[in-house]
């Protein structure tokens, strides 16, 4: 299962997923994505986080930098 997070701008910023326990019957959340975009619309950045049972906090363990030409954003 997955939950969406869009910013004004329609830009997707954060996906929440979740897993079933069918032992305890609810959903467990799995991993949490966190999309960062510039003033231009593009993402330069995509962080990915892992959920920890054991400390009950989001583990940061993947962080993707893109970079863009600004000459490319002025055409």
């Amino acid at each position: 299962r997955y939950v969406y997070a869009y910013d004004d701008n329609g830009n997707q910023i954060e996906v929440m997923h979740f897993n079933w326990d069918a032992v305890n019957n609810n959903w467990l959340r799995n991993m949490y994505y966190v999309d960062t975009y510039d003033v231009h619309g593009n993402r330069v950045k995509f962080t990915s986080y892992s959920w920890s049972a054991e400390t009950s906090t989001w583990i940061d363990n993947l962080q993707v930098s893109e970079l863009y030409d600004e000459k490319w954003q002025s055409s």
